[in-house]
């Protein structure tokens, strides 16, 4: 099953905590965010009840049908940041409970020739909100989830983002569909 959202992380990031600081960004890149330049509480609220509440419940419905063992989240992430190149091309964020998934999808990817890091470039104990939603919908859980960041350069050039989406099917069929 697969759940997306059809607009800019820059409008509401729905991978954000709701009393998150960053919900609604007013700065990226060292660039005022017009979008949210003059944004009202009640303006907040309408994105909030008309993208964020929304995704949510398709998680949870997605969450009442299937009963998945992986729940793997996607992402990306700027080549440089607030003024900083990062060398990094993949992050594997984790919480405590996926550590193995993790360790395994980021030693697989880095076999495959890309510089890959856990918990980076962000910290996966206190961000992967969407995940961690699904991980613990179902008492008690067996779920492992994990986020991919890709740094978005490789997914702007069509070479590198197809040998991407490769190594990645295969570091994820190699890691999950292993017999333990």
């Amino acid at each position: 099953m697969f759940v997306h959202s059809l607009y800019s992380r820059l409008l509401l990031d729905t991978n954000r905590s709701i009393v998150s600081d960053t919900l609604f960004r007013k700065t990226g890149d060292g660039h005022e965010v017009d979008i949210n330049k003059n944004l009202t509480h009640e303006e907040e609220q309408n994105r909030i009840k008309r993208f964020y509440i929304p995704y949510y419940d398709a998680l949870r419905e997605i969450s009442t049908k299937v009963d998945p063992t992986y729940i793997l989240s996607i992402h990306s992430f700027t080549p440089i940041y607030q003024g900083e190149p990062r060398s990094m091309e993949i992050g594997v964020l984790y919480g405590h409970d996926s550590t193995k998934l993790a360790i395994d999808l980021n030693d697989a990817m880095n076999s495959k020739g890309y510089a890959s890091d856990i918990n980076k470039p962000y910290d996966g104990i206190t961000t992967m909100g969407t995940v961690k939603s699904l991980i613990y919908a179902k008492h008690p859980t067996k779920r492992q989830g994990i986020t991919f960041e890709f740094r978005n350069d490789i997914l702007t050039n069509e070479a590198r983002k197809g040998h991407l989406k490769k190594c990645t099917i295969e570091a994820i069929q190699e890691v999950c569909c292993r017999v333990e």
